[in-house]
């Protein structure tokens, strides 16, 4: 089945999602990020969590300052 659904990506109720650490990089004295690592402590298997890393991913590429160009 194929079907369109709405385009509609906004959160009503927004949650917040904080990672344990992220850490960018910038080569050469730059203050453009090349690169940057999120972090997250894992005490047990969580599956929850194979949702909410995409989204700290996404937010992070989403910032002004860490876009690499």
């Amino acid at each position: 089945m194929i079907r369109s659904v709405s385009e509609e990506c906004t959160q009503i109720a927004p949650t917040a999602y904080r990672a344990d650490n992220v850490v960018e990089i910038c080569e050469g004295g730059s203050e453009k990020t090349t690169l940057a690592v999120v972090a997250e402590i894992q005490q047990k298997k969580d599956l929850r969590k194979r949702k909410s890393w995409p989204i700290y991913l996404t937010t992070l590429h989403g910032k002004p300052h860490a876009r690499a160009t």
